[in-house]
């Protein structure tokens, strides 16, 4: 049983995020193609038209990749928005936040092995 089935049985409403998600990139990927077609007039338009160029990417990356998001460990989910409020706000300091990212990615833990493979390993 694949990781997203499971996710699917899990919860119901999961798959309908997902098409949520789909649906929502999809009106910003139009939005911006209306706003490249018939440029903004006023300020509220401009704002606007931004919103849907810099979202409609996000959002569709999100609808790709919304179950491998879904099997993130919780300290990540909560960890990188933290990590980019701070680089946003004192860019100075990914200077020091990239070797810890590099250490994250690189020392992660080791699956256990299983008691039946030590058993096997202590036998030879």
């Amino acid at each position: 049983m694949t990781s997203r089935t499971k996710q699917e049985s899990a919860d119901p409403t999961i798959h309908l995020r997902r098409h949520a998600l789909g649906v929502l990139a999809a009106l910003l990927c139009l939005g911006a193609i209306f706003f490249h077609f018939r440029p903004p007039s006023n300020s509220f338009e401009i704002m606007c038209e931004s919103a849907c160029w810099r979202m409609a990417p996000v959002t569709a990356l999100l609808w790709l990749a919304y179950y491998r998001i879904l099997e993130l460990p919780q300290w990540l989910v909560l960890a990188v928005p933290c990590f980019l409020i701070v680089v946003v706000l004192r860019p100075k300091l990914l200077l020091f936040a990239a070797p810890v990212i590099l250490l994250i990615l690189f020392l992660k833990p080791r699956p256990a092995k299983s008691a039946g493979k030590k058993q096997a390993a202590r036998r030879r």
